[in-house]
């Protein structure tokens, strides 16, 4: 047998190996609730119908009554560039919003500086008992601001916080 044809025989049987792995990878994914499974493969996405990740912002100044702000009075096209390449429509569920990201939040919409806000990450979940789709929460982030210049925020997804501060110019 010619040393090409084993090559080729070689390079696709590791591919083979590495997308059953990464199949079998997806899967347990899903069933953790680490990502969303209709992206990186989506494997697992008939199983569930697709989350429709929506960001939800909320004014947070009065802590009693909080008040969901209009969509159209406010712009997150850069808060959603930071995620362009590295967390696309929320495919990790249960990763973190970055203070960068933060940032360039309230570079975008100056108006809300100052102001404490909510950011409510909202999805589709499928309901078994009774079958059913439900719009849930996927995690939140709020913003306690500490003066003009600096706000501290608490990101929380899966269940776990990660908390930080963000000096804005």
């Amino acid at each position: 047998m010619p040393s090409n044809s084993k090559t080729l025989k070689f390079v696709v049987i590791a591919a083979l190996i590495l997308h059953t792995l990464w199949i079998v990878n997806h899967l347990r994914l899903v069933a953790t609730n680490q990502i969303n499974p209709w992206k990186l493969g989506g494997y697992g996405m008939y199983t569930v119908p697709l989350p429709k990740v929506a960001l939800i912002l909320v004014d947070l100044r009065n802590p009693d009554a909080p008040r969901r702000i209009d969509p159209r009075t406010y712009s997150v096209t850069r808060y959603r560039k930071m995620f362009a390449f590295t967390n696309i429509d929320r495919a990790f569920r249960c990763a973190h919003i970055q203070s960068e990201a933060l940032k360039a939040l309230f570079e975008e919409n100056p108006q809300f500086r100052g102001n404490n806000l909510g950011l409510l990450y909202m999805e589709d979940k499928f309901i078994q008992n009774p079958v059913s789709v439900k719009r849930v929460s996927q995690g939140s982030v709020a913003i306690t601001w500490i003066d003009n210049d600096f706000f501290d925020f608490t990101s929380e997804f899966c269940g776990s916080q990660k908390t930080g501060r963000v000096a804005l110019p």
